[in-house]
């Protein structure tokens, strides 16, 4: 196939080029104007994106749109002057900034629609002591005016305990020394969560509300607070795309600059640069157009494979390039047949290289995680579009351009091609078959210890290799997997440094683990069911005895009972007159009861957080029960998880329950860690499986052996334990992005190993002696692979500056497994063939019967030269002789 490719191109290069360049202008016009198709370019990443698609998290943000005031918080974060927000010019300041909030029209519309809507510590201590609900932002800001500081402080020293939740852990340390003073405090602005339903394209009330409340930020002149901030889902993703963007962007033109680099020195020729990284370029321009088709989200991670693609879609212009020189110099082959023996056999090796690679990547289409998913698919499709375009417009482009050379007698190269005295066409010195003259450098006697150790110390290698791989193993497996949505914020930006602010400093409460109940919620038997798995959950450990539960058996409970701040005479009658048997589960009425709680202005609020009914009010189908749990920073979340999932049992066996579901915070970072684990397990069995069959067909088919590639595959999976290993000693965790790093290994590394394996098979045909053979390869491909290899450690490791934490640990940690890879390929594998030829040799000796002993080449080759030499030119040729291109064609034969 790769030969009739290369024929079709040499033979109509012109076409070739016209439809390379119409596919890639019409995917530039796809990706810069998609609105002209019908298409949408989708650029911001939320959140919720991050969180796993399967029932824990469904569950969990079924909750989060179901249950409860359907509003989300805007936050605004208050620093004070010399760390002490709590000064009277503080409190002023924060009601000035309300007060403009409340009484903007682009901010008022996105309210929710109830009183209350902005809360903040001097609003709720003004209107408490106003003991006016409806007291006006003029009158709350007179009155901290006519205070003055001591008489403030004695508010707040004896102001409720509920006063703590806006202001910094500071205060209470503080307050216990008798000090009055927190660095920071919190404004809340409550909005309406329909408005987010309203966002499309570059239509986003929400993004518009945000930028009015930093204009306030910026038009009012503080007297006691330092600086605000604002933390809002749509601004926070609007904030991270813009300087990861920016960022990502230059590290991108970086690795242009790099690989330009990199080519001039390897090709020693502008115009193999200039097609080459155009060709890269190209690769990109698909892989964008094809994203916005397939309506893929372009965020950090899009931006990171762009770089990815241009270290590893060097590698094919490399060999590519490299292999046709070959042809030409070495072999003295004509720049048509140099093209289609160059597309035939490293084309071949190139698709396989393409399908393992691809593979690698695509395995992670198999995350519960879409972006992960998406860059998995935004991967394969660069991977196979570098593949296509340099198989196609890199060699048409060198046929047009190396014809007109010829037709005008400029030389293609400035050395010519010459013969050793044994007659092999090659750049070589006496005594060196293999190497290339002027090639024997200080890589190519370092690559050659990889023949060396074939040759003598095979036995000794295979053993070294699996006891260092062993002891990895050991090191790897006590890696630790952590997940946390913050480290994919961008190092050195303002809204990463207001996150972690809120993060560290505030105390927002007791975790909260939850269970979704689904089904007839107002049934006597379901509610036993409810009480029977709450006294379950009462004996579990890292439950929280001060706030254990909150359910509508809580609830009900708590509005019955005299003395409680929620009591209801009248409820309490219908309560007990429910409740035969006092056991606190009534036995009918249930509806009667929901309905005097959902029709209550007082207690909606508490009664929607704990259970579910439809618009019309006409059935109760779901419930939760929240769960108040401490996770000691995660360490028990596993163990809350298992514990709960056992105190379910009594909802489990209720028939008339159709579905419970354990999630809720600490749950919920416990299954994206085991997600994670998974997918990445997941993605490097289907790696190494697929690329096993692959490659064991395409050997068998080539080379006849079923061994082959398997044994091309067993040194790179060995690279996983290294890989991982240094990890472990470098201190680092698995986390989304680094789990991947398995099946990448797996995938990139083959690359390399397909290379040596395939020009092996080559060189036996060619090379009689199983070293020499070995030799040849790992001299001459070895060669094209370091080459290859430095290209993809710069595209990698360029993320190592990345401002996003984990893509900065992916790039590096690539980077290195790529290192590790090249290491394997050069100085493991060739052991491994080189005792598979021997064994094969040994056993089957008729499978060389075709091959020419490098003697019986040589004596071939001299005496066709003396048979050239013999025949007279004609007259005709005798002219073109003369010529530069009769020379040029004297030299390359």
């Amino acid at each position: 196939m790769n030969e009739k490719l290369g024929k079709c191109v040499t033979e109509k290069p012109h076409l070739t080029l016209l439809i390379v360049l119409t596919v890639t202008f019409l995917l530039i016009a796809v990706s810069s104007m998609p609105s002209l198709f019908g298409l949408e370019k989708k650029e911001t990443e939320r959140e919720t994106d991050w969180i796993p698609d399967n029932e824990v998290a469904k569950a969990n943000q079924e909750i989060k749109d179901k249950y409860g005031i359907q509003a989300k918080y805007l936050t605004i974060i208050v620093q004070g002057r010399n760390d002490n927000v709590l000064s009277k010019e503080a409190m002023i300041d924060i009601l000035n900034v309300e007060m403009k909030i409340a009484e903007n029209p682009k901010v008022r519309e996105l309210l929710f629609p109830q009183p209350g809507n902005i809360s903040s510590l001097p609003s709720s201590l003004a209107i408490q002591m106003l003991g006016n609900p409806g007291a006006s932002y003029q009158e709350m800001i007179d009155f901290f005016q006519n205070l003055n500081q001591s008489q403030l402080d004695g508010i707040l020293m004896n102001a409720p305990p509920e006063v703590a939740k806006f202001l910094t852990k500071d205060f209470q340390e503080n307050k216990e020394k008798g000090v009055i003073k927190a660095k920071g405090t919190l404004i809340l602005v409550m909005l309406n969560a329909t408005k987010y339903d309203e966002i499309k394209g570059d239509k986003n009330p929400i993004l518009d509300g945000d930028e009015e409340i930093l204009k306030i930020f910026d038009s009012t002149e503080f007297s006691g607070v330092k600086r605000m901030g604002l933390i809002e889902d749509e601004y926070v993703s609007k904030e991270i795309d813009e300087e990861s963007g920016g960022v990502m962007g230059f590290l991108f033109m970086m690795v242009v600059f790099l690989i330009i680099g990199i080519l001039f020195l390897t090709y020693k020729s502008v115009f193999d640069t200039i097609i080459s990284l155009l060709a890269l370029l190209f690769a990109i321009v698909w892989m964008n157009g094809i994203g916005v088709l397939l309506g893929l989200t372009f965020t950090t991670m899009s931006e990171s494979v762009r770089i990815m693609l241009m270290g590893l879609g060097i590698d094919y212009g490399i060999h590519i390039v490299m292999r046709y020189r070959e042809e030409r110099l070495q072999h003295r082959k004509k720049i048509a047949e140099s093209l289609v023996l160059t597309t035939a056999s490293v084309g071949t090796a190139l698709f396989l290289a393409t399908l393992t690679t691809s593979l690698s990547f695509g395995s992670n289409m198999v995350s519960e995680i879409k972006p992960m998913r998406e860059f998995a698919i935004f991967a394969v499709v660069g991977i196979f579009s570098a593949f296509i375009i340099m198989v196609t417009f890199v060699p048409a482009s060198k046929q047009i351009y190396h014809s007109w050379q010829e037709k005008r007698g400029i030389k293609e190269f400035k050395k010519k091609a010459t013969k050793d005295v044994e007659g092999l066409s090659a750049f070589t010195e006496k005594g060196k078959r293999g190497v290339p003259k002027g090639t024997d450098t200080v890589l190519t006697r370092i690559l050659a210890k990889g023949a060396v150790a074939a040759e003598h110390h095979a036995k000794s290698v295979i053993v070294a290799v699996v006891v260092v791989s062993l002891l990895c193993t050991a090191l790897s497996l006590q890696l630790e997997t952590k997940f946390d949505f913050t480290e994919f914020l961008p190092e050195n930006a303002q809204i990463t440094d207001d996150i972690t602010y809120m993060r560290d400093n505030f105390e927002f409460g007791t975790e909260e683990a939850d269970v979704l109940i689904k089904g007839k919620i107002d049934e006597p038997d379901v509610l036993k069911a409810i009480a029977e798995t709450e006294n379950n959950i009462m004996d579990d450990p890292n439950v929280n005895k001060e706030e254990p539960i909150e359910s509508i058996l809580t609830l009900m409970y708590s509005v019955a009972t005299e003395g409680s701040p929620l009591y209801n005479k009248s409820f309490a009658k219908m309560y007990n007159d429910s409740d035969a048997n006092k056991d606190g589960i009534p036995e009918k009425n249930i509806t009667n009861l929901f309905n005097f709680l959902s029709s209550h202005p007082s207690y909606l609020p508490m009664f929607v957080r704990v259970v579910h009914f439809n618009e019309n009010r006409a059935q109760y189908e779901g419930a939760v029960i929240r769960v108040g749990v401490n996770s000691q920073s995660g360490a028990k979340n596993q163990e809350i998880y298992e514990d709960l999932k056992d105190d379910v049992k009594p909802l489990k066996d209720e028939e008339k329950i159709e579905k419970v579901v354990v999630t809720g915070g600490p749950v919920l970072v416990h299954v994206i860690i085991k997600s994670v684990e998974r997918s990445g397990m997941q993605s490097l069995q289907l790696t190494v499986f697929v690329a096993a069959i692959i490659l064991t067909i395409v050997f068998y088919l080539t080379d006849k052996s079923l061994i082959l590639g398997i044994l091309t595959e067993i040194p790179v999976i060995l690279v996983i334990a290294w890989v991982f290993a240094s990890m472990y000693l470098m201190g680092l965790s698995l986390n989304v992005l680094t789990i991947t790093i398995a099946s990448l290994t797996v995938g990139l590394g083959i690359t390399y190993g397909i290379h040596i394996s395939h020009r092996f098979v080559e060189d036996l045909k060619v090379y009689h002696d199983i070293d020499e053979a070995c030799r040849s390869t790992v001299t001459n491909t070895g060669a094209a692979l370091f080459g290859a290899a430095v290209t993809t450690i710069g595209g990698f490791g360029i993320l190592y500056f990345a401002p996003i934490p984990p893509i900065k640990t992916f790039g590096a940690i690539s980077a290195l497994s790529i290192f590790f890879s090249l290491i394997s390929s050069v100085f493991v594998l060739p052991t491994f063939l080189s005792l598979w030829a021997k064994y094969v040799k040994k056993k089957r000796p008729d499978i060389f019967k075709n091959h020419l002993t490098t003697k019986e080449t040589g004596k071939e080759n001299v005496e066709s030269e003396k048979d050239e030499e013999e025949t007279k030119p004609t007259s005709e040729e005798s002219k073109k002789e003369g010529t530069e291109e009769g020379k040029e064609e004297k030299d390359l034969g």
